[in-house]
This record gives C-alpha cells, sequence and structure tokens, in this order.
C-alpha cells in the first residue's frame, strides 16, 4: 500500500530563486497531499530568471502554501489555489502574477503585513486575487485579466488609476488612501 504524506519544505534563512519552484502533489487517490514551503526568517527573492508554480497536480482540494516574505521579479502562475501568508511580510512584485486555474490569497496574518505591486496581475475569468488584513499598494504596473481582485480588512493605496472595466473589484471593509482614481464602468457591480 502506498503512503501518503503532506509535504512541507522548511527554510530557515531567506534565499533567491533563479529556477523553477513548484507546489505540487503526485498521489493517484483521494487523498488530499498539501504542498508547503516554510522561510522562517528573510525574504524569499523570485529573481528575473526565477518561477514559482501553485502546480495543479493530480488530487483536487490538495493545497498550496507559501509562509514567506516574497520579492517576486520574476514570474508566479496559480494553477492550483495557493495561500501566501506570513507575519508582518511586506511582500513586494516587480514581475508577473498569472492567477490562471486557482486563487491566489494574501493573507496578512498579523495585519502588520502589505502587498506592493509596481509588476503584472493577471487574474483570469473566474478566478480572484485576495488580499486579506494589512495594505495593498497598487504603485505602478498593471491589474488585467477578467478575474476578480479583492480587498478585504484592508488599506488600499492605489497610485495608479483603476478600472474595473476588465478585472472586478470587490471590497470589503477597505479604505483607499490612494492618488489614483477608481472607476467603476457602467453595469458592472463594485
Amino acid at each position: 500500500y502506498p503512503v501518503y504524506a503532506h509535504a512541507t519544505l522548511i527554510v530557515d534563512s531567506g534565499f533567491t530563486n533563479h529556477g523553477l519552484i513548484e507546489l505540487t502533489d503526485n498521489a493517484f487517490q483521494s487523498f488530499n497531499p498539501n504542498a508547503t514551503l516554510i522561510v522562517n526568517n528573510g525574504t524569499l527573492v523570485n529573481a528575473a530568471d526565477g518561477e514559482i508554480v501553485s502546480a495543479y497536480g493530480t488530487i483536487y482540494g490538495a493545497g498550496r502554501t507559501i509562509e514567506a516574505e516574497i520579492d517576486n521579479q520574476g514570474t508566479i502562475t496559480v494553477n492550483r489555489s495557493l495561500l501566501l501568508r506570513k507575519a508582518s511580510a511586506q511582500h513586494t512584485s516587480s514581475g508577473t502574477i498569472v492567477v490562471n486555474t486557482g486563487n491566489l490569497t494574501v493573507d496578512n496574518v498579523s495585519g502588520a503585513g502589505a502587498f506592493t505591486n509596481t509588476g503584472t496581475i493577471d487574474i483570469h475569468s473566474g478566478h480572484t486575487f485576495r488580499v486579506d488584513r494589512g495594505a495593498f499598494n497598487q504603485q505602478a504596473g498593471i491589474i488585467e485579466g477578467n478575474g476578480t481582485l479583492q480587498l478585504e480588512n484592508t488599506t488600499a493605496t492605489f497610485t495608479t488609476d483603476f478600472s474595473n472595466a476588465a478585472a472586478e473589484l470587490v471590497a470589503a471593509n477597505t479604505v483607499d488612501n490612494g492618488q489614483g482614481t477608481v472607476t467603476n464602468v457602467a453595469g458592472k457591480p463594485l
């Protein structure tokens, strides 16, 4: 009989990824094996030539989690829902995030964390990029796609203009402190 287990990699110090980090599973029965990467101290830098993939794998419902502060300069692809969480983390992305066939949740556990985007966030239809607690800073770059940007219990700062002509914006208990204009187009809910 095969043995199934959750896979967790714990790294004590931050590091730079110049290759591929793939969170996946290879089970072939009904057990839901989760894949987790934990960085205890420092920052996980996904360099310009680096890629982090939350892969679909073989089992529906298997979780993908990164517990680290992220500095994304490369590409993060979400094919299976991914939870990014770390207390007080100051996440940044100047690269590309593609929310493809799963959802991405940034959980600023303590409420003191932040996610700052200066790159591209591409949210595909039917999927969500969600920031819960802390701050969401859209300083430059673009948010595109036909999916949903969901901000909950968050202080948002849109330095650039944002229109929900493509990506839908859902906000709950969120304050916008930015200089940019948030436009709700005709026929779209806000």
